[in-house]
Formats: C-alpha cells, structure tokens, sequence
C-alpha cells in the first residue's frame, strides 16, 4: 500500500509555516499562499513516500530561506508514512506577486483597503 501524503497536503503543512514579512505588514500569510513553494514531488517508494521540495524567495537576499527549509523539514518528518525529505531553495526564481495565491491577493486588498481607511479616518478627525 503507498503513502497517503500527496502534493496538496505537503502545499498545506508548508502553508502554515507563516512568512515574516507578511506578518510584519499585517496581513500574515503561509509559504504556499506567498507563492514561494514552487514544486513539490512525491514518490512512493514502499510504504512510505519521499519527498522534494523546492522554494523560493520573495528577494534574493532574504535570510529566512534557512529558518523556511528547517521548519519545512521539521513538519514534513512528522507527518505519517513520509520517508525522505529533501527541501531545496532556488535563489534563481524571480518572485513577483503574480505568485501570491488568488485568496491572499483579496485578503491582502481587503486589508489594504482597510489600512487606506483608517489612515483617512485618522486625517479627516485631525
């Protein structure tokens, strides 16, 4: 019997390993909805399923490539019937935020839209 994990469970576990940057801007947002999971591949291999991952970043330079590749490791490991876990960076991926997913883009612009009008309210009070 093969292994129950597939690519749309590793996006999930991977997606609640929340980007800091995102955090920071207010409007928190996992790995996968940043668009900074680019492939995920899962092969069986007897009952249990191997599986390589490859991520990328939002800049060329961000410094929690590292601090993304342990945690991703950490709860791949801990899932049922997963064998190997190889999780690679691609420092070539250009990030746009074409890659954001299409339910972070309307939550990003609801708080957005938020943001633009608290500062309104805040000037119009003045």
């Amino acid at each position: 019997m093969t292994a129950a994990i597939n690519v749309a469970r590793v996006r999930q576990v991977l997606n609640e390993i929340i980007d800091p940057c995102s955090a920071a801007a207010g409007a928190p947002a996992g790995l996968d909805d940043m668009g900074i999971v680019l492939d995920v591949r899962c092969t069986p291999r007897g009952v249990v399923t191997d599986l390589h991952v490859v991520l990328g970043a939002t800049d060329p330079h961000c410094m929690m490539t590292g601090a993304f590749m342990a945690d991703g490791q950490r709860r791949l490991r801990s899932l049922p019937d997963v064998g190997e876990v190889i999780i690679e960076i691609d420092r070539t991926a250009i990030w746009t935020p074409a890659r954001l997913s299409a339910a972070y883009t309307s939550r990003l612009a609801e708080h957005r839209q938020r943001r633009r009008a608290a500062r309104l309210a805040a000037v119009a009070t003045r």
